[in-house]
């Protein structure tokens, strides 16, 4: 397979791959549809060949360039320089075209695939231009043996220059191997003669990497032959990194000045022969460039070293076979002499093991002659012994025969008695079965009704459960209310009990004067009246009945504990409230005589 290289790798090259038995690539590079379609149509025109194309997937116009490939009926497109996008995959499957991409690493591979790419491209760190890191003989360790037994063909490329190697990666599982460098120096490729001569002069290490001096400004490594323009673009790289630390340029600017030194120098060199400042892109495999020949030869010469050395690994594994199988014949030969020794002597025991048998046997003959004639009088006696044995079973038989059919009879009677018995059986059975069928039917109903009385009985707790919390909130509002009218008149209460004080203290204050006034003996009467305020009376007769009730509908309810609570508030407040307002009785001094013995005279007040 061809290798696609910018500006090389056109109409004449391609065609001559195919035409040669290869497979050529063109390779698209940065031309238009226009450009691509024309490029197609006279490789065409060359070739009756099967040929691809390569895209670069960060082309503004793929889209365009796949429809030019689809509508110029291309087997192959290979899709380079970058990770494809599932779309442009499926698109060109839609129309039987074959998708081949670039994978440099095992995972990215898996993906491809997984995606439907058709066939994979691993290419190393030795082939020419923009490269990875890793180089051709690790990834074909890596991805080879895991494709080796998948449907998924894989191209090898990246510094192959002899068919040995080919030879190699094929054993390993590739499919075939794809080359550039070696074709850019044949007869039939456009290259200028400046750019072949330099090919043809350099050895591998001269095909080196692009340098990158600063991780501030990185450089995508292409792999070239190093010229002039090498050591330029490192002096360039410099200038703008002196730049960029003086504050002279921007980071995005100086990158894009970086970019911008190799702009065109591929075609320079290519088309124009300017090795001085051009792009030299070549893989290391360029030092077994030797001279200027024909792709037929090229593709002669890869054929007879693949063929020579197909050859020269067959008859080494011929040879390794055939001294493996003569080191196999001579173990079996000697394993065979031993197992001959060792037969000729359990013949030798054998023949021996006869002779003494043979004695053995002619001796067990004399034994069995003596044997057989003293069995057959043995026969004869149990012969007659088992005739007379035999009529007396003949007659055993024959009673037990008429006690058979006695027993058959019987056997008979009780079949009908059992008949009986099992219609009468399953006729109770029937009569049982129906009348649980009935109580089960009695039983359903009254679970029925049970369950409606269930849930009316719910409803009615439900009910009285509402209607005793209404009345709980209803009893404890009055209870507060009258506790607090309870404690308003207890205030009042005190307030006349204080007053009333202050008024005895003031008659006694002017009985003690009168006491003066009158030196004779004299007698006062008080009449103290205790007065209990008929309120507290009503109030404590309601409160009662109030808790008498409370407790009555608690117990009802099932609410125990509602009871106590209820008696327990009733008789806080009475003992707290009503009792002392009842425990303090009103004074009243109804009427006082007063009486004196001196004049006789009497004083009401």
């Amino acid at each position: 397979m061809g290798g696609a290289m910018s500006w090389v790798s056109e109409r004449s090259l391609v065609s001559a791959i195919s035409n040669a038995g290869g497979f050529g690539v063109i390779a698209c590079g940065a031309m238009s549809p226009e450009l691509l379609k024309k490029e197609i149509t006279e490789t065409q025109k060359l070739t009756n060949k099967p040929f691809g194309v390569n895209l670069i997937t960060m082309h503004p116009n793929l889209n365009e360039l796949i429809d030019v490939c689809i509508e110029a009926k291309v087997s192959h497109i290979v899709l380079a320089g970058g990770l494809p996008t599932k779309p442009s995959i499926e698109k060109i499957k839609n129309v039987g075209t074959k998708v081949m991409c670039f994978a440099p690493s095992l995972s990215l591979a898996k993906r491809l695939v997984k995606i439907g790419v058709d066939a994979l491209i691993i290419e190393g760190m030795e082939a020419g231009g923009h490269v990875g890191p890793v180089c051709t003989s690790v990834l074909a360790q890596e991805i080879l043996p895991y494709f080796k037994n998948e449907q998924t063909p894989v191209f090898v490329a990246g510094g192959i220059g002899r068919g040995e190697m080919i030879v190699n990666y094929l054993e390993m599982g590739a499919s075939g191997c794809q080359i550039g460098t070696l074709f850019v120096c044949t007869n039939e490729s456009i290259a200028h003669k400046n750019f072949k001569e330099v090919f043809i002069k350099s050895a591998a290490r001269n095909a080196v990497s692009s340098v990158q001096i600063s991780a501030d400004f990185p450089v995508i490594p292409v792999r070239a032959i190093a010229n002039k323009a090498s050591d330029d673009f490192v002096k360039h790289q410099r200038e703008v990194i002196d730049k960029y630390q003086k504050g002279q340029i921007l980071k995005e600017n100086g990158q894009l000045e970086i970019e911008k030194f190799w702009a065109g120098a591929l075609r320079r060199a290519v088309i124009e022969g300017d090795i001085e400042t051009g792009s030299l892109m070549a893989g290391q495999s360029v030092g077994m460039v030797d001279r200027e020949r024909p792709v037929k030869e090229v593709m002669d010469m890869l054929i007879q070293q693949l063929a020579l050395e197909s050859t020269l690994r067959s008859q080494i594994q011929h040879s390794n076979y055939i001294a493996e199988h003569e080191a196999k014949l001579e173990a079996l030969n000697k394993q065979n002499q031993e197992k001959s020794k060792l037969q000729e002597q359990e013949i030798k025991n054998l023949k021996s093991e006869n002779a003494t048998l043979k004695g053995e046997l002619e001796k067990n003959k004399n034994q069995h002659s003596n044997y057989i004639a003293e069995h057959e009088a043995k026969l004869e006696a149990l012969n007659k012994q088992n005739q007379e044995k035999s009529k007396l079973q003949e007659q055993e038989i024959k009673n037990l025969k008429s006690e058979n059919a006695t027993l058959k009879g019987e056997l008979e009677k009780n079949k009908n008695q059992h008949s009986n018995y099992i219609a009468e059986h399953e006729a109770k059975l029937e009569a049982l079965n129906k009348q649980n069928q009935e109580k089960s039917k009695l039983q359903e109903q009254e679970i029925k009704n049970l369950k409606s009385e269930n849930a009316t009985l719910k409803g009615e707790l439900e009910k009285n459960k509402n209607q005793h919390s209404n009345y709980i909130a209803e009893h404890e509002a009055k209870l507060e209310a009258l506790n607090k009218q309870n404690q308003e008149k207890s205030k009042l209460q005190e307030q006349e009990i204080k007053n009333l004080k202050s008024e005895n203290a003031t008659l006694k204050g002017e009985l003690e004067k009168n006491k003066n006034q009158h030196s004779q003996t004299s007698e006062v009467s008080l009449k103290k009246v205790e007065k209990k305020p008929p309120l507290s009376k009503v109030a404590y007769v309601s409160l009662v009945a109030t808790s008498v009730v409370g407790s009555i509908l608690s117990i009802v309810s099932g609410l125990f504990v509602l009871s106590m609570i209820a008696t327990s508030v009733t008789s806080a407040l009475v003992a707290g409230g009503i009792t002392y307002t009842m425990s303090k009785p009103t004074t009243e001094l109804k009427e006082v005589n007063i009486q004196s013995s001196g004049n006789n005279k009497a004083c009401k007040i």
